[in-house]
């Protein structure tokens, strides 16, 4: 989620859970010709256009909803007319660098201070703060990537923007995206599309990028957190990050495969398709890759949607050296050396509608072991020149980008965290991952700046990933701490700081000195020792009860409405219930569906749920204090957007975070503290705000913010609207005070 997990519709529709996958040898599926790199995908697939119109043929008489969202794709509105200096104004450049930490950057700039000019790791990020500013921002309230990049995009609290976290709740109990607003597909007689599946982004207020451009200057946007889908916006060229799914409607539904005696088949608890491969199999193994979700296809045992599957063969080559797997899928082979890493291999899947629907994506394969076999996919990509829900403004800019950079990672969550956490990827392989991919990121993001744009954003989100997941080797307390592990790796974290600071660098070097430009992160991060489970604590002090088995919850039930804990509840006796990452909420009469809370007594309930929260101890650490404040959300938000929002935030001090059962409403049979021993280590998402403080590097000089009012994430969209001339009353954030 900034961790767990980006939400959003797949191309034809999402859901899914693959329940047990057996030994299949011969499976659905329809091979497409692949595509490398710079050729054209409309040849093979239909376009989003074609589909559409499938689907309009095919859906006379249904709700006028039906056709406005097809008119609402086919009619583009006006591009806003040209600003006087729409080619002239000096630029702001927004650069957002996830999860890196105001006293771990500040630690490093110190150290190089002590090093000759010649040997600095970060010389471009300590020149920044020499001869212009450097500050620590406050996140917001929770320091969630979401929520808080939200507030960076827009400048007002997310009462008004309406993000609050990764995850929602409907009123029966569910959770549902707190990102992306979803309507499935609609089917008669269970294969005939009658209505398309609808998405749009929950975020509700507009972004300092859209006041920007509706004020004529040129937008470039990149890996922008919460565009998905993607509006039009005629003029701008902005790409979807954080939000946007992988083509089964997950945040990073990878799949592995091995032919070890008794692998165990189905999902596991972070995402993962684990499918077993025949252990008597010498050299040749027929299988499956899981796709998007069919609607057509009946639900697994679990009560989850099942997903189409596109054949696959692997091949070892036992005589080659080194040892290589060939993998053949969609009519492409390819090659791959053991611990090495295929180029991304585009796949059709064919779903059971009538007529036929093809949806496409994009994978790449990683060779693990050769015997017992062990293969590794990434989430499958959204194709993205395909995609029914754009990913990128136009929407035929994806095929733009495609064409001059190659094929890339189109899923807002494309690290290997997952994987890592379920124990199928390792450090040095993972650690590869992020550094890869942040130089594919930056690659474009030059390529692009070269071609213009006044107002420019891009987040990069690789040291938020290696926080989350090398924090167990700078921190000895750790309950997974390996000693000699951080030298085994070369210092992760510094290793990913060099990389911001290079890009830093090659970006200052394409900008005028009369240019902005702005270096942010959303949060910093705090080491994460012991997992906290708010609902088994809720169940102790009576606040919930419970009747039947705690079913676990994984992140495929999650995205695909399988089994829900919500069943073991006995909400006509519940008062409050724990889910998302941190939040309690109260069970409202009126609002969940079963609520027994009158609002009269809410006041005096959250106080005595405050009271007790803060006095929570850890019987194992007696002297912590594991939680630091309890936030009354309506008392930190305004906005039209509060209802939507959770009662109370738990914020927890360092070493502390909710459990992962907890963020899906679950956990209730789980101890209320339990070392973390997992490779996801470190964390801020239920972490309070004061613990992991952002940065702010500006080039120019910032003076120090007052002690009764630290910057905040907010002011970054204030001081983008204010440096274009537009009004910035109506925000929550204010203008940075630039000299």
């Amino acid at each position: 989620m900034a961790t767990a997990a980006p939400t959003g519709p797949t191309p034809a529709d999402l859901p899914d859970t693959s329940g047990s996958e057996g030994h299949d040898r011969v499976v659905r599926a329809s091979p497409r010709p692949s595509h490398g790199r710079g050729e054209d995908a409309g040849k093979t697939s239909w376009t989003r256009a074609s589909r559409r119109a499938l689907l309009l043929a095919f859906g006379g008489g249904v709700t006028s909803l039906f056709f406005a969202d097809a008119f609402r794709h086919v009619l583009s509105p006006q591009a806003p007319a040209p600003a006087a200096d729409a080619e002239t104004h000096p630029r702001a450049v927004v650069l957002g660098a996830d999860g890196v930490d105001f006293r771990w950057l500040d630690r490093y700039l110190e150290e190089d201070r002590e090093r000759p000019p010649h040997d600095r790791r970060l010389p471009h990020l300590g020149r920044l703060r020499k001869t212009g500013a450097f500050h620590p921002l406050r996140s917001e309230v929770p320091p969630e990537s979401p929520v808080a990049w939200a507030s960076a995009l827009t400048g007002v609290n997310p009462g008004r923007h309406g993000i609050f976290d990764f995850v929602r709740f409907d009123s029966d109990y569910r959770p549902i995206s707190g990102l992306v607003d979803v309507q499935r597909m609609r089917l008669a007689l269970g294969r005939v599309p009658v209505r398309p599946p609808h998405a749009r982004s929950r975020l509700a207020f507009p972004t300092f990028l859209q006041q920007v451009h509706a004020a004529g200057y040129p937008v470039l946007s990149l890996r922008q957190p919460l565009l998905f889908p993607a509006q039009r916006m005629p003029g701008a060229r902005m790409l979807s990050g954080l939000g946007t799914p992988d083509i089964a409607g997950g945040s990073g539904f990878y799949t592995v495969w091995s032919s070890r005696i008794a692998f165990p088949s189905g999902d596991t608890l972070f995402g993962g398709v684990q499918i077993p491969l025949d252990p008597d199999g010498a050299t040749l193994w027929d299988s499956h890759l899981p796709g998007p979700v069919d609607p057509t296809l009946p639900r697994t045992a679990g009560g989850s949607y099942a997903r189409a599957r596109a054949p696959i063969r692997f091949e070892v080559l036992r005589g080659s050296s080194p040892p290589s797997l060939v993998i053949h899928l969609a009519g492409r082979t390819e090659t791959v050396p053991i611990g090495e890493r295929s180029p991304f291999m585009v796949v059709s899947f064919e779903l059971g509608t009538v007529p036929a629907i093809e949806v496409r994506g994009h994978v790449r394969f990683e060779v693990k072991r050769i015997d017992p076999l062990l293969v590794m996919a990434d989430p499958v990509n959204l194709y993205a020149p395909d995609a029914l829900f754009p990913a990128t403004t136009p929407p035929e800019y994806a095929d733009e980008l495609f064409k001059r950079y190659g094929l890339f990672e189109t899923v807002g969550w494309g690290e290997q965290t997952f994987a890592l956490n379920d124990g199928y990827q390792d450090d040095a392989s993972f650690m590869r991952d992020l550094l890869d991919d942040t130089e594919r990121n930056a690659e474009i993001l030059l390529g692009e700046l070269v071609r213009g744009g006044r107002c420019v954003f891009q987040v990069f989100t690789a040291t938020d990933r290696g926080h989350h997941c090398f924090q167990r080797y700078y921190d000895p307390e750790h309950p997974a701490y390996v000693p000699g592990g951080l030298e085994a790796l070369g210092d992760p974290m510094l290793r990913l700081y060099e990389q911001i600071d290079r890009i830093v660098g090659n970006v200052q070097g394409l900008l005028d000195p009369e240019d902005l430009l702005i270096v942010c992160s959303d949060h910093g991060i705090a080491t994460w020792r012991w997992g906290v489970s708010l609902n088994r604590w809720l169940v102790n002090e009576g606040y919930m009860t419970l009747r039947g088995e705690v079913v676990e919850q994984n992140l495929a039930n999650y995205f695909h409405e399988g089994t829900s804990s919500a069943a073991a509840v006995d909400w006509s006796r519940t008062r409050a219930y724990a889910a998302g990452l941190g939040q309690i909420y109260l069970n409202l009469r009126g609002r969940e569906g079963q609520g027994i809370v009158d609002e009269a007594d809410a006041p005096a309930l959250l106080r005595e749920l405050r009271t007790g929260l803060l006095a929570l101890r850890n019987p194992y650490q007696p002297k912590d204090r594991p939680v630091r404040d309890v936030y009354v959300l309506r008392e930190v938000y305004d906005g039209p957007e509060v209802g939507a929002a959770a009662e109370l935030q738990v914020g927890f001090d360092s070493g502390y975070r909710v459990s992962w059962r907890t963020a899906l409403l679950g956990g209730m049979d789980e101890p209320v503290f339990a070392q973390n021993v997992r490779a996801w280590s470190g964390d801020h998402c239920s972490t309070d705000v004061r613990v992991v403080p952002g940065i702010l590097l500006v080039n120019r000089p910032v003076p120090p913010a007052p002690a009764t009012r630290p910057y905040h994430v907010r002011d970054v969209a204030a001081t983008v609207v204010d440096w274009f001339g537009l009004d910035t009353s109506d925000l929550d954030g204010r203008p940075l005070p630039l000299s």
